[in-house]
């Protein structure tokens, strides 16, 4: 499968950690041996990019209890490249 996106909302004022994990497949039985090579997987890899946003803050002037908020920086971010 490929073409995968997640997005959100980058100036909402509630959002949560999102986690990301790789796992390596294992060729067996159950999955009716379906892996892909190691070089099918790099080339996939070496054409792929994943992009951390930064968490920011700013000052909410209305909400005098809790001002400070964070939010997604739409602007900057880390490019991380295989």
């Amino acid at each position: 499968m490929t073409n995968y996106t997640v997005g959100g909302s980058y100036a909402a004022p509630k959002f949560d950690y999102l986690d990301i994990k790789f796992y390596k497949c294992k060729n067996s039985t159950d999955n009716g041996n379906h892996c892909k090579t190691d070089a099918e997987i790099d080339s996939k890899i070496a054409s792929s990019t994943l992009q951390m946003r930064f968490v920011n803050k700013y000052v909410d002037f209305s909400d005098y209890s809790h001002p400070i908020k964070p939010y997604i920086e739409e602007e900057f971010f880390w490019e991380l490249v295989p």
